[in-house]
């Protein structure tokens, strides 16, 4: 079982998380129509410690509506967003913001949330070896390994702070992972590759 399938099953069973894969018209459009020039630059509106973030201008209707879409193929989602009773009425979900991270070794992108009802993440490009990863630190109790992972940190009245680490490798590629916009998250740097770590991400809001 890959770490995309095992991450799959332990978020699936204990948080309101949803994954699937990226069809190739998709990936694309995420791939080709990101343009690295200044006048695209997002980094002064994110909080990650990463100096190239671009946004997406001009996304035809289509992209937005695959993310938007989402929402009614899972269950959890759904009842997530129609639970939320925060509107005197209803309105359609669209998408706001929609940017693509080339992370470096040694960047990061320190603990935050987003904005709107939900974000997601599509995982582009992971450039590392997970197993290289951990012998940077190989001292490391294996629950404490956080190196190249991507973290949510959320709160139990009982236990305080509860991680959830997810060991993002390869197998993530071309995957979805859609999660309510106000989770807490983080990703933690790598150090064994000069290669990019590419990723896009989103976020979805009501529109009044």
């Amino acid at each position: 079982m890959t770490n995309w399938e095992k991450n799959k099953q332990f978020l699936s069973n204990s948080e309101i998380a949803f994954f699937d894969d990226v069809p190739e018209y998709i990936l694309n459009y995420l791939r080709n129509n990101i343009i690295r020039k200044n006048e695209y630059s997002a980094t002064k509106n994110l909080a990650g410690h990463i100096k190239e973030e671009y946004h997406y201008e001009n996304r035809p209707t289509e992209i937005d509506n695959f993310f938007v879409n989402k929402i009614s193929e899972n269950e959890n989602i759904k009842y997530y967003v129609d639970d939320l009773q925060i509107l005197t009425k209803n309105v359609p979900i669209v998408m706001d913001k929609l940017w693509c991270n080339f992370m470096k070794k040694h960047e990061f992108n320190p603990i935050h949330k987003h904005a709107g009802v939900l974000s997601f993440i599509v995982f582009l490009k992971i450039p590392y070896n997970l197993e290289e990863e951990d012998k940077v630190y190989v001292d490391m109790q294996e629950k404490m390994k956080k190196t190249s992972r991507l973290e949510f940190i959320n709160f139990n009245s009982t236990y305080g702070l509860i991680p959830r680490v997810l060991d993002v490798d390869k197998s993530f590629e071309n995957k979805l992972l859609m999660f309510p916009a106000s989770y807490n998250h983080q990703v933690y740097p790598f150090y064994t590759s000069d290669e990019e770590r590419i990723t896009v991400s989103g976020n979805l809001r009501f529109q009044v």
